[in-house]
């Protein structure tokens, strides 16, 4: 009993740090995009005469941009916080991945195009884009310098992997970098990633049927959204009566075997 007392708090000690560390990066990740958004404001407010049009017109792209980063971050924190009293809600429908794949994919970055015509999956279109904006922001943030988007399928599953040519996680790794508040990332001058994104990402993937899942193929990384294209009963049942399109989920760890999920050679 006294050692499994002593593991408990031990276990509890930690995972105060892991929240004291979380709550630091929120601080940081949030604070920064706000000072851009507020110093920006006050500049076009109390001195536009000063300014040229073409520095207005960066100016105004910037606070976009940090608004659009907080409002991120903000929506990947209420989902974990619904998520934590064990319900998210969703609104299942036909989604073409493709389309919003297209939302949220920087102009910069190439797209192998894999599938014949619409990638159709059973899905909620807010959250599958909210996935696909976590996995390019993730990999602009951490990955190297070259990033290309992948559709394809296998099997029953519709697939979009995000990829660059960053190095790999470190091996055994490899699940951290989905837990709450586990350390990302360790980037030199850089606080701690917030490690939500990726969570959200993979709870939402699963509460659709689908997964979020990590591979290194040696050159290439890959984060995959994969979703059945498949039309389940449930999701026919929705489709077939609009007054129950709106679901409550637990949030339950399903167990995945997800290397099934990725066709060979998709991140080659």
């Amino acid at each position: 009993h006294r050692d499994q007392e002593e593991r408990l708090a031990r276990e509890k000690d930690d995972l105060l740090v892991d929240k004291d560390r979380f709550v630091a990066s929120v601080n940081h990740e949030l604070r920064t995009p706000l000072t851009a958004v507020v110093g920006l404001a006050h500049t076009l407010t109390e001195s536009p005469e000063s300014l040229t049009a073409e520095e207005k017109s960066e100016f105004l792209d910037i606070l976009v941009n940090q608004s659009e980063d907080v409002a991120a971050i903000v929506d990947d924190l209420l989902v974990a916080a619904r998520a934590d009293t064990g319900h998210l809600t969703m609104v299942l429908q036909e989604v073409d991945l493709s389309e919003e794949l297209a939302a949220v994919l920087p102009a910069d970055t190439a797209l192998v195009d894999e599938a014949v015509g619409p990638l159709l999956v059973g899905a909620d279109p807010i959250r599958v884009r909210q996935v696909l904006r976590n996995l390019v922001s993730n990999s602009v943030k951490y990955g190297g310098p070259s990033r290309r988007a992948r559709i394809s399928t296998s099997g029953i599953n519709g697939i979009i992997a995000i990829e660059d040519n960053g190095p790999p996680i470190d091996p055994g790794q490899e699940e951290l970098i989905f837990a709450a508040y586990g350390r990302a990332h360790d980037s030199p001058g850089r606080t701690d990633s917030v490690g939500l994104g990726l969570t959200v990402s993979r709870q939402l993937a699963r509460l659709m049927g689908g997964d979020v899942v990590y591979r290194h193929d040696g050159h290439w990384s890959s984060f995959a959204l994969v979703l059945p294209t498949a039309i389940t009963s449930a999701t026919r049942a929705i489709y077939n009566d609009p007054a129950t399109a709106r679901l409550v989920h637990r949030t339950q760890e399903n167990k995945h075997q997800t290397a099934a999920y990725l066709p060979a050679g998709s991140a080659d």
